[in-house]
């Protein structure tokens, strides 16, 4: 056989596996693709899945970073990467809704939960929070929601702790639900409402970046709530090692809570 026509067959097969590799590449890009989007896959291949949780409170908060710090290291015991978002309450319930996130980075113990009763409660308290009433006249003697003047108008987180309860309870009030603590602290800065009722960790952040003309008064600071972390349906599975790890992460750090406020 001549050379020439080894060197001919010789090209055409480098040239025909030439052309096969680049046809099989889009279908390898697209299987290593699907690898790295299976939380499974990722798993018996040495990845870790990730757990995202909402927090409704701002990232530059205080307890936003204690909260991502200690998620974080209990997740680690469990096997999981953790991410969290800053998120305002009724959107990081929609987003809970929608199966976006696997979980919330506390919310108050209100069984039945009111708007979303799907929602899993982790059975072990991680912090306390208070509600306060703010206002923007200096005068004391405001000892209870009950003593404050018919027909006054009063904001609240809509979603939050106070909502429904709040508006049963107080009918000789005006009440005027807000999509946060921010609005409905710039809200009676400006007059437009005459208290603002809401969360002592949340009221003192708004409180701390932002500058008002109008000096804001604290009048009363009562119902010492307990925060639990809940789970969207999807991650149920996580209840009981979470709890478990929550409490060994607080042993650790010799705490009873992650926070007191």
């Amino acid at each position: 056989m001549d050379l020439p026509f080894l060197s001919r067959h010789f090209y055409r097969a480098s040239f025909y596996r030439s052309m096969m590799a680049l046809a099989l590449t889009p279908w390898l890009l697209l299987f290593s693709m699907c690898l790295a989007a299976s939380p499974e896959l990722n798993e018996t291949m040495g990845g870790r899945p990730i757990i995202v949780f909402g927090c409704s409170v701002s990232a530059n908060n205080q307890y936003y970073e204690q909260a991502e710090s200690f998620y974080r290291k209990v997740f680690t015991k469990l096997g999981y990467r953790f991410s969290m978002l800053s998120l305002p309450r009724t959107r990081e319930l929609a987003e809970l809704k929608k199966g976006q996130l696997e979980g919330s980075c506390g919310r108050r113990f209100s069984p039945p939960y009111a708007v979303f009763p799907e929602l899993v409660r982790v059975p072990v308290a991680i912090g306390t929070l208070s509600q306060v009433l703010l206002s923007r006249d200096a005068t004391p003697g405001i000892p209870s929601l009950s003593d404050l003047p018919d027909g006054k108008r009063i904001a609240y987180v809509r979603g939050g702790i106070t909502a429904t309860e709040f508006v049963n309870q107080y009918p000789n009030l005006d009440p005027i639900a807000v999509v946060d603590a921010e609005v409905g602290i710039k809200m009676l800065a400006a007059g437009r409402v005459d208290y603002f009722l809401g969360i002592s960790i949340t009221t003192r952040d708004v409180l701390t970046r932002l500058h008002f003309d109008q000096k804001i008064y604290q009048h009363v600071q009562m119902n010492k709530l307990e925060i639990y972390p809940y789970l969207a349906p999807k991650a149920r599975y996580l209840v009981e090692p979470l709890e478990n790890a929550i409490k060994q992460q607080l042993l650790e750090q010799q705490k009873d809570y992650l926070f007191e406020f």
